[in-house]
């Protein structure tokens, strides 16, 4: 940061002696800016405490953390939805799965499976509702909490499938990193069954790469 002052004093002296521009002045101390917010972004991540994240399934006993956490996170839309949370049984339905990251013992992020239907011997599980705090996004936890998920599964014979807003690319590049991939042949297949194609939405499916 100092060295960033240093530089700005010196274009401005440079600046008042006619040697550069205005234009050349702002751009140099945007980039500047730019790099130095990404040091401090690369810096927290390197220092937040990962391993103190605690990654399951939810449990009833978790219930009010998780309605606090739905209201902290969400819209008044999902606010006005908390009254049904109330009287939801997790995990009870063991084609439903929800997942949630705990840190300090209160809930940060959740992902759920949820199983939609069967073809040709393999149950289909849909992955959503990846939600992270906004001010714990960036640290890892979606990816800790995802790889949580699919490996709770993963020895099952089920085949995980997601749907994301094809400009959301943010999440895409997450996806992606989990071996999510578009497979047109899979989707032509599934659509015989069910209807999993949402408009605007890319559908990928989880390619296990030990397989």
């Amino acid at each position: 940061m100092k060295s960033m002052v240093n530089r700005l004093f010196c274009k401005l002296k440079q600046f008042f002696q006619g040697k550069v521009g205005f234009g050349d002045i702002f751009i140099d101390c945007y980039s500047h800016l730019v790099n130095y917010f990404e040091l401090q972004r690369k810096l927290r991540r390197r220092l937040f405490p990962l391993n103190k994240i605690v990654c399951g399934l939810i449990s009833a006993n978790d219930l009010q953390k998780y309605i606090r956490f739905i209201c902290r996170y969400s819209t008044q839309g999902r606010r006005n939805a908390v009254g049904h949370l109330k009287d939801q049984q997790f995990n009870r339905n063991p084609k439903e799965l929800h997942f949630v990251a705990q840190y300090l013992q209160e809930i940060i992020a959740s992902v759920s499976l949820t199983g939609q239907f069967s073809m040709n011997g393999i149950e289909f599980w849909e992955l959503s509702s990846l939600m992270v705090l906004g001010h714990f996004q960036g640290y890892g936890i979606a990816t800790k909490l995802m790889h949580t998920a699919i490996e709770s599964v993963r020895n099952k014979k089920i085949a995980i499938y997601l749907s994301v807003d094809s400009e959301n690319y943010r999440a895409i590049k997450l996806y992606e990193k989990f071996n999510f991939q578009e497979d047109q042949g899979l989707l032509d297949q599934c659509l015989k069954v069910k209807n999993i194609h949402r408009e605007k939405n890319r559908v990928l499916f989880y390619k296990n790469q030990e397989k």
